[in-house]
């Protein structure tokens, strides 16, 4: 498969401002379908195995790194809290790059429980200062941010808990975020708030879901840790090669699949997501799992292939499809495809 790509840091990988991004269906009184999957050119790009999100616990950055590659990742991201460096893992196949998580100083004195998020590629000083100062210096030095599991922080028994109404004023103020982490704690809240984006930005920037395990450390055979709810999640990059820029341009573009894992049965791989003037067909793996297309929470259509005239019928603007293994709650997620 090439050159392994180990980022250390946020989930969103880009040095490039998010301001470039290509949304110009937006307003368009079209139901041509409009995804981050549209210039994929499926015939020379590969699907890459990468988790965002990975503690190192009381290992070393070597054995997590030697454990994901033993299960057959691409890339990895370790966004130990708290820490800002950059790690040097010397010569060696990895890329690592600098890493930052960002808690939000002024909701709680407990760090544990207040909002964060994770941050790659920006050079900027963030030590002590506020949420909002370094979203300021986010937008200053061009990097990007994503939330993570950010429903755990809609709960009573959280300090200063926050709504979905926090995080879409957040997308709104700040250019830099990329969206939030859907497979993570409390999957199913998390999804219910990609849908809540999804609907309220409908395409006016870009709001992307990703997979994260977000274990803390290796389990004592030296294997990946789920997390706290017994899942594992990943998100699955579309890219011609593994190279620092392409991997992060198909980031930016929104290139990816969530991925959300409970079984060892491995998913079906996507082959091609081909959007057309009538609708939009999902091919994998010899034709393996169930694709159900979802609007709002709710599965509106089950099958391959999923036509414009059903959006005009419906009167809905966007929709996403979800690929079900036959075993285990095994899921391939897709980012927002918008009419």
């Amino acid at each position: 498969m090439g050159k392994k790509l180990v980022l250390t840091g946020l989930v969103a990988v880009v040095i490039v401002s998010v301001v470039g991004l290509n949304f110009d269906f937006v307003g368009e009184e079209s139901f041509e379908p409009v995804s981050p999957y549209n210039d994929v050119d499926w015939d020379e790009s590969e699907v890459f195995r990468y988790d965002p999100h990975v503690h190192t616990g009381d290992n070393t950055h070597e054995e997590v790194f030697e454990a994901f590659k033993n299960n057959s990742y691409d890339a990895v991201a370790v966004v130990d809290n708290w820490e800002h460096k950059e790690v040097d893992y010397g010569d060696t196949e990895f890329l690592v790059v600098e890493s930052l998580t960002v808690r939000h100083e002024n909701y709680s004195e407990d760090e544990d429980y207040a909002p964060h998020t994770k941050g790659y590629f920006s050079d900027g000083n963030y030590e002590n200062k506020t949420f909002e100062e370094v979203s300021e210096e986010f937008e200053e030095h061009e990097g990007v941010r994503v939330f993570a599991h950010p429903s755990s922080f809609f709960y009573d028994g959280f300090p200063n808990r926050v709504s979905e109404d926090w995080f879409i004023q957040q997308m709104e103020d700040y250019d830099h975020y990329l969206g939030i982490e859907v497979v993570n704690h409390v999957f199913e809240e998390n999804l219910v708030l990609f849908d809540t984006l999804l609907d309220h930005f409908g395409g006016d920037r870009p709001v992307y879901g990703l997979g994260v395990t977000d274990g803390q450390g290796l389990s004592e055979d030296m294997g990946i840790q789920p997390n706290p709810d017994g899942l594992y999640g990943m998100t699955k990059v579309v890219a011609e090669e593994l190279e620092e820029e392409e991997f992060k341009q198909a980031k930016l573009d929104g290139q990816m699949f969530w991925v959300l894992k409970e079984g060892e049965r491995d998913l079906p791989e996507v082959e091609k997501v081909d959007v057309g003037e009538e609708g939009i067909r999902v091919e994998t793996e010899a034709g393996r799992g169930v694709v159900r297309w979802v609007y709002g929470g709710e599965t509106i259509e089950v099958g391959e292939e999923f036509d414009v005239e059903t959006a005009e019928e419906l009167g809905i603007d966007f929709v996403r499809f979800e690929i079900l293994s036959d075993e285990g709650r095994n899921i391939i997620g897709s980012q927002g495809i918008f009419f």
